[in-house]
């Protein structure tokens, strides 16, 4: 397997968790969409703790311009998938997520000139195919069609696709990681924007002062972890398809439910996962095509 596979693998595992962690922090610790965002371009800074050892330099003008516009495209991505959590279950919402990237192998190839062979096409549509499947419940469908968060996860997989693209454009010009810290910086810009609305800049002083313990734990605990997925998934891009990169991140939805089924066996009434014989099959069929299109995205 190659190594761009694993890291890109790496990632949505990582995200699974995160996803269980930011709806819990949405719904009951911070339950604000704007101060969370920003709470997660201020906690991306501790990426510049590698600076020692990695380094940090101009990358000149045009790359600089890209990276910071990438890191604030990213930041305010956030903003309508918090806002979404406060409204579906994080499964529905990674479901409406997997879906937005469908254009994106037009788009990598008119702006980066991606060219992949044909049978990666397929397994990157049968992974998007199997990344929906398996999120599929009873009445799902019903769910998603009607629910308000399918333009906000719309608004935000379309943002996330197009971060993916400048991420993939800076590191094709620049080395890994200064492009990643100018990136991140770029989200700490971003979140700065957030603060210079006045509403949001005091609910955000009121919250940070009056945030518990066991709250700042989880928001740090999450906000590492996507930091760590962050990297993960930008090292995939430095070395990968931009197209097949996204596509591996539709096993996401694999992951979270492998962490529910787990966390519900010794948190039941904190997570639960509807099991019966129609469900699980649909499962298992669903794991078949994304098993089968990480195949042929490998060849």
């Amino acid at each position: 397997m190659e190594t761009w596979i694993i890291f890109a693998l790496l990632a949505p595992a990582l995200w699974a968790i995160t996803n269980m962690m930011d709806s819990k922090l949405r719904n009951v610790h911070i339950q604000n969409e704007f101060v969370l965002t920003t709470f997660a371009g201020f906690i991306g800074l501790l990426a510049f703790l590698f600076v020692p050892i990695y380094g940090f330099s101009f990358p000149g003008i045009n790359i600089l311009v890209i990276s910071i516009f990438a890191g604030i495209v990213y930041i305010y991505a956030m903003v309508p998938y918090f806002k979404a959590l406060a409204i579906e279950d994080a499964s529905v919402v990674i479901t409406l997520w997997g879906i937005t990237p469908i254009l994106l192998p037009f788009f990598a190839k008119l702006f980066l000139g991606e060219n992949l062979l044909m049978i990666q096409y397929l397994g990157f549509f049968i992974i998007l195919g199997g990344g929906v499947l398996i999120s599929v419940k009873r009445n799902v469908l019903k769910k998603i069609h009607f629910s308000k968060a399918i333009l906000l996860m719309l608004i935000s997989g379309l943002m996330l696709d197009a971060y993916y693209l400048l991420e993939k454009y800076v590191y094709q010009n620049q080395p890994f990681w200064n492009g990643f810290l100018w990136i991140r910086l770029g989200s700490f810009f971003g979140a700065l924007t957030i603060l210079l609305i006045p509403r949001h800049r005091k609910l955000f002083v009121n919250v940070k002062n009056s945030l518990s313990s066991k709250s700042m734990r989880l928001l740090l605990g999450g906000e590492v972890l996507n930091l760590i997925a962050m990297v993960s998934i930008g090292f995939a891009l430095s070395l990968g398809s931009v197209t097949l990169v996204r596509s591996l991140m539709n096993f996401q939805s694999l992951f979270l439910i492998i962490f529910v089924i787990i966390f519900s066996k010794y948190f039941p009434r904190l997570y639960k996962e509807e099991l019966n014989k129609n469900i699980m099959v649909t499962k298992f069929i669903a794991v078949l095509l994304l098993l089968f299109g990480l195949y042929l995205i490998g060849i």
